[in-house]
């Protein structure tokens, strides 16, 4: 469960990276199978998919 400084982190890194092309890096970690996890880093720039909705896509260099 995300608390509220992760949200707000979270929250200024998509505001940052959507408005002004910085690039940023999300980790994020997956349940694998019981308490087995896998941890992961994504890194790109934040782009909003279509004008209403409130979907979003990470666009590294080679997606450009």
């Amino acid at each position: 469960m995300l608390v509220i400084h992760e949200l707000r982190a979270f929250h200024d890194l998509i505001r940052d990276s959507g408005m002004e092309d910085n690039a940023g890096t999300i980790y994020l970690v997956e349940a694998v199978k019981g308490d087995l996890r896998k941890a992961c880093s994504l890194c790109g720039v934040l782009k909003w998919i279509g004008e209403h909705a409130l979907r979003l896509k990470l666009v590294n260099d080679e997606e450009v």
